[in-house]
């Protein structure tokens, strides 16, 4: 699978000298344009459709703010002109471009529309995705902000997605798309961030990973995301650029992370990083990706992940492994026995022990030869510190990681020494590398998660190997990572923590309902007795002011 990263593009200085080659080392799955008014321009259009970008994302930004509705007629209204006036824009491009798939386009209406209540934003989406449908056009719905939909006031607990069943219908109607905004705080993919009152906010599926709150099987769009110092209340718009001196390294071991996880879910169809070009010096420049110093690590990333999973070479190795196998160094004399596929039984995890970043295969099969007197290299896949995968041994190679397992065992290796003596931890780059094989590996020899085991577990190895740090952390999120989870068909989809939250807060509720419960029944005893005492002091009231008066009550003779 190749990278689900994608351009959110603000086309203010299009060059096509410039543009194009980015565009077709990137090679992503979609283009998001944002335009002040209208379609993006002519030139840059062209460029996409000729280069096959399979999706063409449009916003106008004009259109997708015009959020000020007071009732859910003012939104139907709303929804109903947007997109007549999309479909008046697919008109134009359809005119300038000649005869082009309308359906390789989709339309963004209202962007983060968190200030409106959720009753007008469902009838807003629903209106204008039913008339883009009848123009049999398609749109992205909600492009709802970090934090939304709203859920239940509990820290990673369910979100309320119910106000939106309609949308959700005409999503699936219509062939439409989910769009949602994921940013996060600059330290990490994952990290809390202040709250502004003293505490702490944020994190995993909170902010980004909001995604895996949504039960609806469609496809999901990330139409913005990236590093944002604003998920911080009262703090401003601030990119990457704006942390750790920019250094584009910093921000790519980010979104490399991003990408692995968007990646194990199949109804993300991409990811658009904002923003690439701009023409604003205040805010959005620190998010600028169309940048040199950017793109100089970013697209060797992308173009080392293309092709990868399902497009396979000649040798039927997925695209991000590189085959070294017949130029490392082996023993003149010892060869290593052979075994079909169908023998391995169990994948194991090895770390190095040496530096991270300067060891090589080539250094590791020497060792192995020159000094261990072994037929080749001890492993069958080396990952080193940069993320790069390498095919050390023929899968079919008994080669010589653990003995007494190697029979009926795959080796994987990760350069680094991953004890707590070593100092090594593995970089976001090897555990991209590390899911994307042991995803390829499950597979292709028909394992699961229970037949990957560290070279210590192994029976009568007395090693380290692979090191407290990974074996302990690191390994087992990347096996957590190898068999994603469904959110969909997986009660247990959400954390303990929000689980017992929820629980906490039901048992509240329903102590609270009892209370009330037990209140109106008390008040309403009060009230029965409260009309018999009236009645009774009416009466006693009533016959002596007869007396006083000296007249008789009704119905005295």
């Amino acid at each position: 699978m190749s990278s689900k990263l994608a351009p959110h593009w603000t086309p203010e200085h299009y060059d096509a000298t410039r543009d194009v080659p980015v565009l077709r080392r990137w090679n992503p799955p979609v283009i998001k344009f944002m335009t002040p008014n209208g379609p993006p321009p002519q030139a840059a259009l062209q460029d996409a459709l000729d280069l096959g970008i399979p999706l063409i994302i449009i916003r106008e930004w004009t259109m997708s703010e015009e959020k000020q509705v007071n009732s859910t007629d003012q939104a139907i209204n709303r929804g109903i002109n947007h997109a007549d006036r999309c479909e008046a824009m697919m008109d134009g491009i359809v005119a300038q471009h000649g005869n082009v798939d309308v359906r390789r386009f989709a339309f963004e209406g209202w962007n983060e529309p968190w200030t409106v209540i959720p009753d007008w934003v469902n009838a807003y989406y629903r209106a204008f995705l039913l008339r883009l449908r009848q123009y049999e056009l398609r749109g992205v719905a909600l492009n709802y902000g970090v934090g939304w939909p709203a859920d239940y006031g509990i820290r990673d607990s369910a979100v309320n997605w119910e106000p939106y069943e309609d949308v959700y219908k005409e999503i699936v109607a219509g062939e439409h798309l989910l769009g949602l905004h994921e940013y996060w705080w600059h330290e990490s993919v994952k990290s809390t961030h202040p709250d502004g009152r003293g505490g702490q906010m944020g994190g995993w599926r909170w902010e980004a990973g909001r995604y895996l709150q949504c039960p609806w099987n469609v496809p999901i769009l990330i139409t913005e995301c990236g590093i944002d110092e604003g998920v911080v209340p009262g703090r401003p718009n601030h990119g990457w650029r704006q942390f750790y001196g920019g250094d584009p390294r910093r921000y790519l071991d980010q979104l490399i992370e991003y990408d692995a996880e968007i990646r194990q879910d199949p109804r993300i169809v991409a990811a658009t990083i904002f923003t690439h070009d701009t023409n604003d010096e205040v805010h959005w420049w620190t998010f600028d990706t169309r940048v040199d110093d950017f793109l100089s690590v970013f697209l060797p990333y992308v173009e080392s992940q293309q092709g990868a999973i399902e497009g396979s070479p000649a040798n039927g190795l997925p695209g991000f492994i590189s085959d070294i196998v017949d130029d490392l160094p082996v023993h003149p004399a010892i060869r290593y026995d052979s075994r079909p596929l169908s023998a391995i039984k169990r994948l194991v995890i090895h770390h190095t022990a040496t530096p991270r970043d300067t060891t090589t295969p080539q250094a590791i099969a020497a060792y192995h030869v020159n000094t261990n007197g072994w037929a080749g290299s001890a492993y069958h896949v080396v990952v080193t510190g940069d993320g790069h995968a390498w095919l050390v041994n023929r899968l079919t190679t008994v080669a010589a990681g653990a003995s007494g397992f190697n029979h009926d065992s795959v080796h994987l290796a990760f350069t680094g020494n991953f004890t707590e003596d070593g100092g090594d931890t593995p970089s976001t780059a090897q555990m991209a590398a590390g899911r994307q094989i042991l995803r390829w590996l499950l597979k292709l020899l028909d394992l699961t998660s229970t037949d990957v085991t560290g070279h210590k577990n192994l029976p009568g190895h007395d090693t380290q190997c692979p090191g407290d740090g990974l074996h302990e952390e690191w390994w087992r999120m990347l096996l957590a990572d190898a068999e994603p989870v469904d959110p969909l068909n997986d009660p247990t989809w959400h954390s303990e923590e929000a689980t017992r939250e929820i629980e906490s807060v039901l048992t509240l509720l329903a102590a609270q309902r009892e209370s009330l419960e037990q209140q109106l029944a008390l008040n309403r005893e009060m009230e029965i007795a409260l009309a018999a005492t009236r009645k009774r002091l009416k009466d006693q009231v009533t016959v002596p002011l007869y007396r006083v008066r000296g007249i008789k009550p009704p119905g005295v003779a």
